[in-house]
């Protein structure tokens, strides 16, 4: 039981941090692309020239790009969020409000691999984080063996060398009389070298609070990857249209010139 209220802590962390707000779709479709990002030529470097355009927008998206609508993602603020979770270990729902994540705009793509055929796109490639802390406040409502615990308080977590393998697939569709690109699928897979977890409000007594975050950072690794692919289906479709929510303002010729 102790156990499984420990890496409770660890379902709900590992679920806040694939959280991505969308943006409004208040902007119209832009012309051209903001200072700083250009279009790649259909060419034998073509992967290279995605690798370098999406390096060059995460360092002009630290302080956010207003004309496509994106938040500063150096800290990335999301105000408020709901996520849910259930495998073999725990169940239940968690809500956040002002979870801060620090550390984005250190990330550094390691490999691209982009390729069309037709409509069709997919894109392969290696992200490296350096380390992420993510802060903010929770209040969950969990089901172990159908006993049901409420917890309120703060958290943190401080990440390591985080490195993301990904995999996606898009399509190019028309609209407006123009081209644009979406996601239809991703799939990556993080590793993280370290991970140290805190949370308050667990339980009422500080000393079992604090004995059980101990018990969740001194197991999080083993039950990593579990927690990781069972909370896969919650996040996923929320990054999914969060990418595509900025590219269906983003006409497909300004990012893929001719030759």
């Amino acid at each position: 039981m102790s156990t499984k209220r420990g890496l409770f802590i660890m379902a709900v962390i590992l679920n806040i941090l694939e959280v991505f707000s969308a943006p409004e779709n208040s902007i119209k479709p832009i012309n051209s692309l903001p200072k700083g990002v250009s279009g790649c030529k259909r060419d034998d470097h073509l992967s290279e020239c995605v690798q370098k355009g999406l390096q060059d927008m995460l360092k002009i998206s630290k302080n956010g790009i207003p004309e496509l609508n994106i938040m500063p993602v150096d800290p990335f603020v999301v105000r408020k969020a709901t996520v849910q979770f259930e495998n073999s270990l725990v169940q239940g729902k968690a809500s956040v409000k002002n979870m801060k994540v620090i550390g984005l705009d250190n990330a550094v793509i390691e490999d691209s691999d982009f390729k069309i055929n037709g409509k069709l796109t997919q894109y392969k490639g290696v992200i490296r984080l350096p380390y992420l802390k993510v802060e903010g406040s929770y209040k969950a409502n969990i089901f172990i063996n159908n006993n049901k615990i409420s917890s309120s308080g703060e958290f943190n977590a401080n990440l390591t060398d985080i490195v993301a393998k990904f995999d996606s697939t898009g399509e190019i569709y028309e609209k407006d009389g123009r081209n644009y690109i979406r996601f239809t699928s991703l799939n990556y897979e993080p590793t993280v070298g370290n991970m140290q977890l805190y949370a308050n409000g667990l339980v009422p007594d500080e000393n079992l609070n604090n004995a059980l975050v101990e018990l969740a950072n001194e197991n999080w690794r083993r039950a990593y990857q579990s927690l990781f692919s069972s909370t896969r289906p919650s996040w996923e479709p929320l990054i999914i249209k969060y990418f595509n929510s900025i590219l269906e303002h983003v006409p497909w010729d300004l990012l893929l010139l001719e030759n």
